[in-house]
């Protein structure tokens, strides 16, 4: 009986823990929601980070010259230099 409890405790401690590792489909977003979820990017699990940052990627690259410009316009309009502007 104790064996039992062991072993099933182990399996649900497998089944909780390996969902945890297992990174979020951002294919199921939408390009807005996608865009909301950027300020999301620095408490992101690493798994989730690569994941995020391989679907925008995907994304971007799909876009024409157009869209991606609407995009970038939508998401601050910064210059890509990673710093900010002063006020």
């Amino acid at each position: 009986m104790k064996m039992n409890r062991w072993l099933m405790s182990m399996i649900a401690g497998l089944a909780l823990g390996s969902g945890a590792m297992a990174a979020e489909d951002f294919s199921v977003y939408s390009i807005e929601e996608l865009q909301q979820k950027r300020n999301e990017v620095r408490t992101m699990s690493d798994a989730d980070r690569t994941a995020f940052m391989q679907e925008m990627q995907k994304r971007m690259s799909s876009m024409s010259d157009e869209e991606r410009a609407q995009f970038r316009q939508g998401s601050g309009g910064g210059d890509g230099s990673g710093r900010r502007m002063s006020r």
